[in-house]
Formats: C-alpha cells, sequence, structure tokens
C-alpha cells in the first residue's frame, strides 16, 4: 500500500511507496475502510483471512496498530 500527496493543482505525487505493509509479497490485499472517525484504516487479505489495521496520523501517516482472523470467505462474497 502506498501514500500519495495531492498537491494544490490536483497531481499526484509518491510520498511513500511502502506506508502500510502486512507481509511482503502478500497477494489478494482489498476490502479497505476507515473506521467511522477516520483514525484507523483497515484491510483485508483475501487468501489469509487476515484482517490488519494502522492508524492514521498526521499528513495520513500510517502505523500498524494489528491484525486479526478475518470473517468468514463467504462474507466478502456478499461485499462485492
Amino acid at each position: 500500500m502506498s501514500r500519495y500527496a495531492i498537491a494544490g493543482n490536483g497531481s499526484l505525487s509518491l510520498e511513500d511507496a511502502t506506508a502500510g505493509i502486512s507481509v511482503d509479497g502478500m497477494t489478494e490485499l482489498r476490502y479497505v475502510d476507515f473506521s467511522s472517525d477516520g483514525r484507523v484504516f483497515y484491510l483485508i487479505n483475501a487468501d489469509g483471512d487476515r484482517i490488519y489495521g494502522w492508524s492514521v496520523g498526521a499528513g495520513g501517516a500510517l502505523e500498524p496498530v494489528g491484525s486479526w482472523e478475518g470473517p468468514p470467505r463467504r462474507w466478502r462474497l456478499a461485499a462485492h
């Protein structure tokens, strides 16, 4: 997962290519969302059945807060 900055003219520039890494080389990272207060970013690893979380700091900096056993695969089918 990478972090980009948005300039005043709307252009994007890469700030951190590895802002949030759960495990190098992990595939099927998807189903992302933020907590209702915007302070935590969540991501589901569809192959590993795990949920990962990062706290969102100043300027969008991400700090890992943990990982947990993910929801059953049948729930993810409904999310599509």
